[in-house]
């Protein structure tokens, strides 16, 4: 059930993020689509973002759990990492629906850029943190 859920969301981030391309043709039609970052379908993208991270990072730790003879224990730290990320990724949802259409996409990524790189690092370290 995790993984069809995981493949998606995962799908569901890639047909959002190719949407443009597809049904405006690209080119500056599929660019002015993209700057609307407070658009209802940028903040669904955003959402399959967070989603599937965060289903990726609850088959981690279900796998943790697993392979050490259901120790609860060992899963109370990773635990964090998953709530980090979806505070992470509703601060920066709420961060961009805030945003105008029209208003400089580099101003927007220096707001995001932090949210990003937490829910990206969480989920690396929580890779590696229970080896």
């Amino acid at each position: 059930m995790g993984l069809v859920i995981q493949f998606l969301t995962i799908t569901g981030h890639l047909a959002s993020t190719l949407f443009a391309f597809v049904h405006l043709g690209g080119g500056d039609a599929a660019a002015a689509f993209y700057d609307n970052m407070s658009a209802p379908w940028y903040l669904a993208h955003l959402g399959f973002y967070g989603l599937s991270f965060l289903v990726t990072d609850l088959l981690v730790i279900h796998r943790v759990h697993v392979i050490f003879s259901n120790s609860r224990t060992v899963i109370i730290l990773p635990f964090i990492f998953p709530i980090v990320q979806v505070v992470s990724t509703a601060e920066l949802t709420y961060q961009l629906s805030k945003s105008h259409p029209g208003e400089q996409s580099i101003v927007l990524y220096g707001l995001s850029n932090p949210w990003v790189t937490t829910t990206l690092v969480t989920s690396i370290v929580l890779v590696f943190a229970p080896t």
